[in-house]
């Protein structure tokens, strides 16, 4: 399981580097040489989605997430981890929708064919690599939920 959670973490760090380079070049050869990459927008934009998405995976496994806990922290510890379990299926269920539904929008892509506009790339291919992305946080959050991983609840006390 580790290695599987490095190598999530890894990709995400990967294509931020991507983009990283992508812009870099497209600016460096926009004013150097007055020539752009063509779809050099496009493509750093949908390797933004991926960014996310892998990231959104990782933030989920370490909890590191938005969280509010204004009132829950105030609460003894049981009825902490009430909510905390609570909010965990809540939040699964999100993830699993938004990941139903990303995937779906995948094979809508890949059966219509859309392209880029510059270049033709097809468009299906990345929008899958993010969409894994999806598939791994709602892994990490249905394994979380079946206690697989540790709770990352943060102020345990005594009370």
């Amino acid at each position: 399981m580790a290695t599987l959670i490095s190598w999530m973490e890894r990709a995400g760090a990967f294509f931020l580097f991507v983009i990283m380079a992508v812009i870099t070049i497209t600016t460096v050869t926009r004013y150097l040489f007055n020539w752009p990459i063509p779809d050099g927008d496009a493509i750093s934009r949908m390797l933004l989605a991926i960014v996310v998405f892998w990231g959104f995976a990782s933030a989920c496994l370490h909890g590191a997430h938005i969280q509010m806990d204004l009132l829950t922290e105030r609460l003894p510890i049981r009825w902490r981890r009430f909510a905390y379990k609570l909010s965990l299926c809540l939040v699964t269920a999100s993830v699993g929708t938004a990941t139903w539904a990303a995937v779906a929008r995948v094979l809508d892509l890949r059966a219509s064919g859309e392209v880029t506009y510059d270049v033709g790339l097809p468009l299906w291919p990345i929008y899958a690599v993010a969409v894994l992305g999806l598939v791994a946080a709602t892994a990490v959050l249905l394994a979380m939920l079946a206690g697989i991983l540790r709770e990352p609840i943060a102020h345990e006390d005594a009370s």
